[in-house]
């Protein structure tokens, strides 16, 4: 039976996972064309310019997060410390997205018709027109181990032929991709950074 939690569910297991290693500073070609094509493991990760869904994991915890000093993000940026504050004190540990048995924490999620520009502008934001979390900011970050997931319309081709087509329609809206994120987050908790 199709419905948007068992849609959420074939496109969370149909993702793309990468890893970010542990580094003292960002690398300013971080999520570009030219950071993936360098990277052997990642060279045919690439998708330019196409619709989908992202996750990001960081090896941390809430207490952590709550910690960090938002003194240096862009307006644009997410003040991380103040909004795991309040999304905790909201949605208390019961609500929110566990830690995975390799102890990574998902700390957000979103979609976007451009989802690998978009998961850069969280990491490289270097302006105060766009809202994004802007990781950049927060240099104790660069040290810890990432993992960044996503699905985008490149590889609906790879899914099983009865949820090609709802799939393809639902990634090309904005209005289907939040009826899919809204789902994924109903059954596996809040990512702790998601304001909306």
């Amino acid at each position: 039976m199709q419905n948007l939690t068992t849609i959420a569910e074939i496109i969370w297991q149909n993702r793309v996972s990468f890893n970010i290693e542990p580094k003292e500073i960002w690398d300013s070609t971080i999520l570009t064309e030219k950071w993936f094509k360098s990277t052997k493991e990642l060279n045919t990760v690439y998708t330019s310019g196409a619709p989908g869904w992202y996750w990001i994991s960081l090896e941390t915890s809430f207490e952590e997060l709550q910690k960090l000093n938002s003194d240096t993000c862009k307006k644009a940026g997410c003040k991380i410390d103040k909004v795991a504050a309040s999304n905790l004190a909201l949605f208390t540990e019961k609500l929110l997205c566990k830690k995975d048995d390799k102890g990574m924490l998902i700390i957000y999620n979103g979609h976007q018709n451009k989802v690998l520009s978009r998961l850069r502008q969280h990491f490289v934001l270097n302006n105060d027109g766009t809202g994004a979390l802007g990781f950049n900011a927060y240099k104790t970050l660069a040290i810890k181990h990432w993992t960044i997931s996503y699905f985008s319309a490149k590889h609906i081709q790879n899914l099983p032929t009865e949820y090609q087509q709802v799939i393809k329609s639902l990634i090309n809206s904005s209005v289907g991709r939040v009826a899919v994120e809204t789902a994924w987050r109903a059954s596996n908790g809040w990512p702790i950074l998601c304001k909306a």
